[in-house]
């Protein structure tokens, strides 16, 4: 055993000591571990191997503690939300989270400065989607997890980032019964995905929570919609469920860990109160329900003010997944209406987005340097590691400035232009996937729509997220696209709304990062309801006045 082991078990062993509230002495709750016991055996052994302690005969002292971790539970004390004029919507990204409130009496939008207040590098609204546990336990989130990963140098670390990946790819099954390996987590003290994930989210719920309190003068405890891709109803259904359960727990945890992010919080501290956790009732009066991407990106970008019956595509570009939704709004300025139907089966999400991005970049930097090719082969193992680490970096380098340098693990050193890896035949497949996905959608509604709307009036596009002024990304918005015997001409949308031009201009340059937030918070959010399958359905819905509405059958 290790030393930095032997501290860890000790460290866990010390927080289950706890002093018995009759007789005032120091108990142990529940059994010691072979584990521990190999520890305490470790730590006499080292001392008595110290020279200024070899003269001390065996004996037994009694053991100080630290005070256990007690968790705040203020949030249970609620039968309702607080301030009930505020609405927050966090969107819980692959690469990076970003939330937003608005207040409904004023429809005024509250600015959560998340990334600002968690000392990311070049943005204000969101943080990234990292965590790391460094080898002498301690957990790190967002900027400072990615900082700390690239100064630790042991061969085959990694991050748990994109963890909304496990609930958009991962295995429908029980987050909790899925231990982190050990690539991710040194200790020996046990996490899941499930732990790991929750705890993300009780940082995230700290840094909205305290903006809005800090900056707002709001309660920490507000209703919470979350934003979720365009899943199949089977993982809609599971991934809704553990969200709402980890978004509730968070709540405890954030105001338990409130402002002890930044320098990383200790393993064994983290376990603690997740167990405490499982034990309590949850503040779930403060979780609504998910609201699908393409959705709340709608609610602020298709409202003109005019008369209008338009078909549109919104596509929202995130990590890991791509999100099409296909809609017509009807607007009746004179009547006070406005009106929007989901075209049925025209909403799809495919998993196919900026990490695919990321993926191509990577194999094209190890083709380049002709990095071995055996899977344990120990220099292609330490290459790959580190460069994992650093690849999203470097893709955000390669599209900003319009070239990227990078050095890898061995020290050789490389670059790479926007117009090389546009040429990249993988980067043409993955333009070529999304025009395909774009044209089957088209291809599987009804041919009334076709017919009727959508060949007539055109098509509008509106890009968002992340990933939308990705220049591959950009031709999905432009030219014509043929389906169902009919050219079809796209335009692209607007790439801010009026209201944002006119009145709130500070959030311009985040704001296709922002788009699906500020939609989700919206007291105008769009209500899905079952699809309109067939445009003569539309004479069959009823008006729903001064708001918008997604109205189906």
């Amino acid at each position: 055993m290790d030393r930095t082991t032997s501290i860890i078990l000790l460290e866990s062993f010390i927080d289950r000591i706890e002093r018995d509230s009759d007789s005032g002495k120091w108990r142990l709750s529940g059994p010691i571990s072979s584990q521990e016991l190999e520890s305490l055996n470790f730590a006499v052994a080292e001392l008595r191997d110290h020279q200024a302690f070899q003269d001390i005969p065996t004996r037994r002292e009694p053991m100080t503690t630290r005070p256990r971790v007690v968790i705040k539970l203020e949030s249970l004390k609620l039968e309702k939300p607080e301030d009930p004029e505020v609405t927050l919507c966090m969107d819980f990204g692959t690469a990076m989270s970003k939330a937003f409130a608005i207040r409904s009496s004023t429809g005024k939008p509250l600015e959560l400065a998340l990334g600002s207040r968690a000392g990311v590098d070049g943005s204000v609204f969101a943080v990234p989607s990292s965590l790391f546990i460094t080898s002498n336990g301690r957990l790190h989130f967002g900027q400072s997890a990615i900082n700390q990963s690239l100064q630790d140098d042991t061969p085959g670390r990694k991050r748990f980032d994109s963890p909304k990946q496990e609930l958009s790819q991962g295995t429908i099954s029980d987050l909790g019964e899925s231990p982190i390996m050990q690539e991710i987590n040194p200790t020996p003290v046990p996490l899941t995905k499930k732990d790991l994930i929750t705890m993300y989210l009780a940082f995230l719920t700290d840094l909205a929570s305290t903006e809005l309190n800090e900056r707002h003068g709001a309660s920490r405890y507000v209703v919470r919609r979350f934003a979720r891709p365009c899943w199949d109803e089977k993982r809609t259904t599971w991934a809704e469920r553990e969200l709402k359960d980890m978004l509730a727990a968070a709540q405890i945890i954030a105001d338990t860990f409130h402002g002890e992010w930044a320098e990383g919080i200790n393993v064994t501290q983290v376990r603690n109160v997740l167990d405490q956790v499982k034990g309590q009732a949850l503040p779930s009066c403060l979780i609504s329900n998910g609201v699908a991407e393409p959705i709340a990106a709608a609610a602020s970008r298709v409202i003109q003010g005019k008369a209008q019956r338009r078909p549109y595509m919104i596509i929202d570009i995130g990590a890991g997944t791509t999100d099409f939704g296909l809609f017509v709004v009807r607007e009746n300025p004179k009547e006070e209406w406005i009106r929007a139907f989901q075209i049925g089966n025209g909403i799809r999400g495919v998993r196919r987005a900026g990490d695919t991005i990321d993926s191509i970049l990577r194999e094209e930097i190890i083709r380049r340097h002709g990095i071995p090719t055996g899977l344990d082969d120990p220099i292609r193992k330490r290459i790959i590691a580190n460069l994992d680490l650093r690849i999203r970096t470097y893709k955000e380098t390669l599209f900003r400035r319009g070239m990227v340098e990078y050095v890898l693990n061995d020290d050789s050193k490389g670059s790479l232009t926007v117009a090389e890896f546009l040429d990249l035949p993988g980067t043409k497949r993955f333009s070529e996937l999304l025009e395909q996905e774009f044209r089957s959608i088209l291809d599987a509604i009804d041919s009334s729509w076709i017919k009727s709307v959508i060949a007539p009036a055109g098509l509008t596009v509106i890009l968002t997220g992340g990933g939308s002024n990705l220049p591959m990304v950009e031709p999905l918005a432009e030219g014509f696209i043929e389906s169902q015997r009919a050219n079809i001409v796209r335009s692209r949308g607007p790439a801010l709304p009026q209201w944002i031009e006119e009145d709130h201009q500070e959030f311009t340059d985040e704001y296709p990062q922002l788009a699906v937030a500020m939609g989700g918070a919206s007291p105008d959010l769009p209500e899905m309801m079952k699809p309109v399958m067939e445009f003569g359905g539309l004479a069959n819905r009823t008006v729903m006045p001064g708001n918008l509405q997604i109205s189906g059958t």
